[in-house]
């Protein structure tokens, strides 16, 4: 009985050792995450979305866009031609899997 009872802790931890993982949950691509939950569009995007939008317009030269989490909209600032300063302001929004350019008859004459 003295050498069951020692042998019974080791007995114990080894029936814990041989339970299988649980299996790790798959994370989600970059396809499947919603527009929202993504990180703003970069200059080169804005570059390219306004430049469809609007092509008769200046190209825009620089531009900074940020959003909240969980909004489907991006608020954007940016200069046009030679000018550095971020003068004029435009927004995205989320729609599908990409970034259109909201209200472009208004931000196009600007």
């Amino acid at each position: 009985m003295k050498n069951f009872l020692a042998i019974l802790p080791a007995l114990a931890l080894a029936a814990c050792g041989n339970e299988a993982a649980p299996a790790p949950e798959p994370k989600p691509t970059e396809t499947e995450m919603p527009m929202s939950d993504k990180a703003p569009p970069d200059e080169e995007l804005f570059q390219t979305k306004f430049a469809e939008a609007c092509p008769g317009a200046k190209p825009v030269t620089a531009a900074f866009c940020k959003h909240a989490m969980g909004s489907d909209q991006a608020s954007c600032e940016y200069s046009q031609s030679n000018d550095k300063v971020l003068r004029k302001d435009a927004e995205l929004s989320a729609a599908g899997n990409t970034w259109t350019l909201a209200d472009a008859d208004t931000v196009c004459k600007q």
